[in-house]
This record gives structure tokens, sequence and C-alpha cells, in this order.
């Protein structure tokens, strides 16, 4: 953990909330009435000047304030109605322990000392007033300890369904992507019938040609035999008379 003058930077602020910095800008936005102008980057006393975003302490108690009850299932229009209440309940609360002093400044008898208003802590702190018994002490830093507890409780149940979330989602895209993997080996499959048949079906033809092929050149053979054994065969002299095939000679 890391301040500078008692500032938080948008990461830091970011880390040690446990969110998202692009969360920790929309809240920023969303809050902007609880929050001190330096946490959505206005400079103080300065309502249109714009600098770096710094989260004073108060700040990140409103924070973590409003992280818990988002956390609990409320709206944003939910929790701005809860912050509202609460600060009307600390101003009724301090208004009914402080009243206004007497003219010079001094408290009268039975009057109380006034104390400055401050914004509302992310869970409420039980004040102790001067002289009170160290009971009382006790009680309230034993509460403080048990709603810092609550706190990181809820912000380790938040990781936890971040987490499972994410797991959901891999597991989502895991049953996707097998689904898509046997659509394309059903599909290579079936690619790969089609060209056995086309194969098959060239092979046949093939031996159909080879098939007429060879009769053509059986064929081919045959007149070339008539041819040769017409050639072959004698013919009479030339001027010498035909008398028609010569007879047969006796033995």
């Amino acid at each position: 953990m890391a301040e500078h003058e008692n500032l938080w930077r948008p990461a830091e602020a970011a880390q040690h909330l446990g969110i998202p910095a692009s969360t920790l800008r929309r809240w920023s936005r969303r809050f902007a009435p609880f929050l001190s102008p330096q946490a959505n980057g206005l400079r103080e006393n300065s309502g249109t000047a714009r600098g770096h975003r710094r989260y004073t302490a108060q700040d990140m108690q409103v924070l973590a304030r409003c992280k818990a009850l988002l956390s609990q299932g409320l709206t944003f229009e939910q929790v701005t109605q809860r912050l509202s209440s609460e600060y009307q309940a600390q101003a009724v609360v301090v208004e009914g322990v402080v009243e206004s002093p007497a003219q010079d400044g001094t408290p009268g008898p039975g009057e109380a000392s006034p104390e400055p208003f401050a914004p509302p802590a992310a869970e409420p702190v039980m004040r102790t007033e001067e002289g009170s018994s160290p009971v009382g002490e006790a009680l309230a830093h034993l509460l403080t300890t048990i709603s810092g507890g609550q706190q990181m409780l809820l912000t380790g149940q938040q990781t936890e369904r971040e987490l499972l979330g994410v797991l959901i989602q891999d597991n989502l895209n895991l049953k996707e992507e097998n689904r898509r993997l046997r659509e394309r080996m059903v599909e290579t499959e079936r690619r790969i019938f089609e060209m056995k048949r086309e194969m098959d079906r060239q092979r046949e033809e093939e031996r159909e040609r080879m098939r007429q092929i060879e009769a053509h050149m059986f064929q081919l053979q045959r007149q070339m035999d008539d041819l040769v054994r017409r050639q072959r065969a004698p013919y009479p002299a030339a001027g010498a008379p035909f008398y028609g095939p010569p007879a047969a000679v006796p033995p």
C-alpha cells in the first residue's frame, strides 16, 4: 500500500478495493456526490479544471461501503439512496448531540462542545466522548475490527464469485470449441468419402477406356493381318492371259 500525502492513485485504490480500474472509474462518476472532487479529477476549490484522479482515505471508506452494498445485490440507485440515508442519519445524530454555542463562543452549562461534521465512514463507528470508560473504547475497537473482518469476508466472496464466473465462461468456451471441432471432423470425413467415390468412379472410367483401346487395337491388328495376307497372294505375270485360279497340282 503506497500513499502520497494521504492520497491514493487510481491503480492503488483499485488494487486495494479488489476491483478493476474501469469499475473504479465508473463508481467514481456514479457516487461523485459522496466523494471528494479529486476522485473525479477536479482540483480542489475548482469545479472546471481537470487534474489527476486521487482518492482520500474518506473516499476509500465510501467506495468500500459501496462495494459492500453492491455485493448484497443492491442496484446503483439503491446504493445512492442508502448512502444518502446514512448521511442524513448521521446529521441528525450530530445535531442531537451538538447544540449551538453561546454568543461568546463558549459552551453554556450542560452544553456539549461543537464538533466538525464529517461524511459517514464505510461502517458506523462508535465514537466515545471525553471521559468515557475504557470499556466503551474497547467495544468501539471491537466493532471496528468486526466491521473490517466482514469487509474482508465480502471481498473474498466477491473474488470467489468472479473466479466462479470465469470458470463457467471457460467451460462454456470449451464446450463451444469442442462442438466446432466435431463439426469439422464430420465435414472432413464427408469430404474424404466423396473423394474416395470420385476416385473409384475415375478408376472405373479408366478401366473402360483401356478395354475400348484394347478392342480397337485388336481390330486394327486383324485388319493389318488381312492386308499382309493379301499382299503375299500370287498374281499372274504381266501380259499373260488370266485363266482363272491355277488348277490343283496332283501330288
